[in-house]
Formats: C-alpha cells, sequence, structure tokens
C-alpha cells in the first residue's frame, strides 16, 4: 500500500491522496486485498494463473515444466497496483483504466506484458533464465 499512497502523493494533496486509497481499498478492490491473510490478492494470482492457462497455453506449460511459482513476481504488480514496478507514465495510464473499468486491468496488463514476451521466455533454457526474465518483464 505504501507504493500507491506514495505514488498519489506525487500528483495529489495528502486528503485527495487518502481518499483515493480509501476508494481503492474499498471500492475498487476486494474487501480481503489488504488483509494480514492476503487472501483477495491469493485469490486474484488463482485467476491470473488460469487465464494463463486459457490465453497462454504454451507460457502455462512452461511455467509448469519448470515449477515456476509466477505469483512470486506478479502478486507485487497486483499489491502495489503496478506502482512498484513500473515508471510513473505507464502507471498513470493503467491507473486510468483501473479507475475506469476496475480491477480487471490488473489481469489485462499482466497478460499482456507475458503475452508480449512469451516468445522469450519459451526460449529460456532453465528454470533460472525463465524466472529472470519474468522478474525483469516492467523494467522493460
Amino acid at each position: 500500500m505504501g507504493m500507491i499512497v506514495a505514488t498519489l502523493l506525487l500528483i495529489m494533496e495528502e486528503e485527495d491522496a487518502f481518499w483515493m486509497m480509501v476508494a481503492i481499498m474499498e471500492d475498487y478492490l476486494p474487501p480481503t486485498y489488504y488483509s494480514p491473510s492476503l487472501i483477495g490478492v491469493q485469490a486474484d494470482q488463482l485467476v491470473l494463473r488460469g487465464l494463463i492457462a486459457s490465453h497462454l497455453p504454451a507460457l502455462d506449460t512452461l511455467l509448469q515444466e519448470h515449477d515456476i511459482e509466477l505469483s512470486l513476481i506478479t502478486l507485487n504488480w497486483f499489491l502495489t497496483l503496478y506502482s512498484s514496478v513500473l515508471h510513473i507514465r505507464l502507471i498513470m495510464r493503467i491507473w486510468d483504466l483501473f479507475f475506469f473499468e476496475g480491477s480487471k486491468v490488473l489481469f489485462q496488463v499482466a497478460i499482456g506484458f507475458l503475452q508480449m514476451y512469451e516468445k522469450e521466455l519459451l526460449k529460456a533454457d532453465n528454470s533460472a533464465d525463465v524466472f529472470n526474465a519474468l522478474s525483469t518483464i516492467p523494467s522493460r
């Protein structure tokens, strides 16, 4: 949450940032998203995994073969609404869509990133290469 608040504070006053954070937590994300168990975001990670299986089957097979738990990478993307991994210009565009269309945008961005780099990921030789490539996707 800290990264989200920090990003909000870059573009608005403290009170407005507070109310935006309240709206994110109460209106845009499931109520258990930031609970101690993180059950809401964990559920979203399972949904993402299912979406990858249906939209990017070759990548899903690769992740299964190398026993890579994608949520180790994407959990941070979702928890921070991408604010910890992307440039501010991209964050603002993603957040525009997020506030307009809802949390489905988080999934669309993740699938889009993975689709953009799917060919490169499929060429990786071992689990470490796959994991490293996945970890660096947002910084490209």
